[in-house]
């Protein structure tokens, strides 16, 4: 029998959820054991997460996003997160991001496809949107615009001013 060979190349992988919650739990403040569930599978991986100090990311419970493979470079990871912020600090309702105890918002982890980065967000009640009224959208497009502070040449206004045709809510 030949020797085994290399794990074969992986162009998409699901990441254990147990070896994530064990990342979380070293990372981030916790009132004990964390569990991780895979919520939703696609461009980005999205899982619950529990177990978290109470105060951090809505009473014990978050969101890991795990970024796909050469689809955001760590620099478009934080230019996002730094947008959530701002737009928390505005006073938007937005799933804000939760650093970690050294203060990281966001870390690189190494999958079998290559680097995927991961963030953690606060967990935010609710249910999952059906179809969102084109007025509803664009009000939001005009009021995120206007919390970006970027005007007219921000995407948040070409949504508005453009609708929502082809935009998943």
């Amino acid at each position: 029998m030949p020797a085994p060979a290399a794990p074969f190349p992986a162009a998409y992988s699901t990441l254990s959820a147990q070896a994530l919650a064990a990342w979380v739990q070293a990372r981030y403040a916790c009132t004990g054991p964390v569990t991780c569930t895979l919520l939703r599978r696609g461009l980005n991986d999205t899982y619950r997460v529990t177990g978290l100090a109470t105060g951090l990311a809505g009473q014990g419970r978050a969101v890991l996003r795990v970024y796909r493979s050469a689809w955001r470079s760590p620099g478009e990871v934080e230019w996002k997160l730094g947008l959530l912020r701002h737009l928390a600090g505005a006073g938007c309702a937005v799933s804000a991001p939760c650093p970690q105890l050294g203060g990281a918002q966001w870390e690189v982890l190494e999958a079998v496809e290559g680097p995927r980065v991961a963030a953690l967000f606060e967990w935010v009640e609710g249910r999952w949107l059906e179809a969102v009224p084109g007025d509803a959208a664009a009000s939001l497009g005009v009021k995120s615009g206007k919390a970006i502070g970027e005007g007219p040449s921000s995407a948040a206004f070409r949504v508005a001013e453009h609708g929502t045709k082809g935009i998943k809510a």
